[in-house]
């Protein structure tokens, strides 16, 4: 079994080669996230980090798993097969006004949600309508259990999941955040039951922005 401060510094690695999501990519918008961690009773484990993001150079509304740890089938972090259709937005021609809506294949009147963009914090239409559609449709919207498992090894359980975290960024690397540090320990001990609330989460994209 791997000590907290193995485990610590595997994190670092991860992040250091892109492999943990950093949410302040200039690239892609996070705007909601959830972390999930899966370990076997012989200690096998998985960090899962699965999110809704606006990324306008790809499909724009999109689900993405990012994958850390031992217990990962394939590439760590995230490739072209760990993307998936979440949902659709469709923008103008003028490109600044939402002219329909889906989540997982099934249409959202405008109606339903109630987009506020503020575009001296982000310019594009559809970043704001992924936040309303997130706040509504969150459960929808993240990956599914079959969506996940296919990533993982056989026999991995999921032991905790978190909705609000402290993430790391470029200056704060995971074994200097308050999240990945009870992370470590837990997955050291295979204790999840007294996991402790972060006092500073950071995982919500109005963290990161502006860019």
């Amino acid at each position: 079994m791997a000590t907290s401060s193995e485990i610590l510094e595997r994190f670092d690695k991860h992040f250091d080669a892109f492999e943990l999501p950093c949410f302040g990519n200039m690239n892609i918008d996070y705007v909601g996230s959830r972390l999930s961690i899966y370990q076997s009773e012989d200690g096998l484990w998985a960090c899962v980090i699965d999110s809704v993001v606006w990324w306008p150079a790809a499909d724009g509304l999109m689900g993405m798993i990012e994958l850390v740890g031992p217990g990962v089938i394939g590439a760590q972090g995230f490739d072209n097969d760990r993307t998936f259709d979440a949902g659709r937005i469709h923008i103008d021609d003028d490109g600044d006004t939402v002219v329909a809506l889906e989540v997982r294949g099934k249409p959202i009147a405008n109606g339903a949600i109630e987009i506020k963009p503020d575009f001296e914090l982000q310019g594009e239409a559809g970043f704001w309508a992924t936040v309303a559609l997130h706040e509504k449709f969150r459960t929808h919207l993240l990956a599914t259990e079959s969506e996940i498992q296919r990533f993982l090894k056989p026999g991995l359980p999921v032991r905790l999941r978190l909705d609000a975290w402290h993430h790391p960024d470029f200056d704060m690397p995971p074994s200097l955040t308050e999240t990945f540090i009870a992370l470590s320990e837990s997955l050291s001990t295979q204790n999840f039951l007294d996991f402790p609330p972060c006092r500073h989460p950071n995982s919500n994209w109005a963290s990161w922005h502006p860019k």
